[in-house]
């Protein structure tokens, strides 16, 4: 289907290329061309935009509007995917447009995640790797959540209830760890 439009300058007809094709030199007489993936062509079909960061050209059809990325992926200008958030990141903004942060020591994430989680009481990220989960402490060693390491009880402290996600407890006088 051909589109004619009309100029404000000189009421001549201007031909405007179908979506996806843009017109390189304003010249009806030669083709339109098309756009690459990744890209779609701009309303007046004169030149091609890359898809903004956040979007992307899924079906690679540039005569399709690129798609908004979803929570927890992102996409990179002219982008014809979307990509999830790798294991250890998170898209902490929610922001597509933006690159997916590592979570912090302490804090692990699955893949497309939108938040780290803390390492709960008791267990920890002795790697310092957000991408690997959190292991347990071994009893006789206590962490508190979001920890990187187990704490041995000290001398006079004991882990009395063998649970590593509860403190050491002090020892009454007379006892011993």
């Amino acid at each position: 289907t051909e589109i004619y439009t009309l100029s404000l300058h000189d009421a001549l007809p201007i031909y405007q290329c179908p979506a996806g094709q843009f017109d390189r030199d304003a010249d009806p007489d030669t083709p339109c061309e098309l756009c690459n993936p990744g890209m779609q062509s701009s309303e007046d079909r004169l030149r091609c935009d890359f898809c903004v960061a956040g979007r992307a050209d899924h079906d690679s059809n540039p005569a399709t509007n690129c798609t908004l990325c979803t929570a927890g992926k992102h996409s990179f200008m002219g982008g014809t995917e979307c990509t999830a958030c790798e294991r250890g990141k998170a898209d902490l903004d929610r922001s597509a447009a933006t690159e997916c942060v590592a979570c912090r020591a302490g804090q692990h994430s699955e893949q497309g995640s939108v938040s780290c989680m803390n390492c709960t009481a008791g267990t920890v990220d002795e790697d310092s790797d957000p991408a690997t989960l959190c292991e347990p402490c071994v009893t006789g060693r206590y962490a508190a959540e979001g920890s990187a390491q187990c704490i041995l009880c000290p001398p006079g402290w004991a882990d009395s209830d063998s649970n590593p996600a509860t403190p050491c407890r002090f020892c009454p006088s007379g006892t011993t760890t």
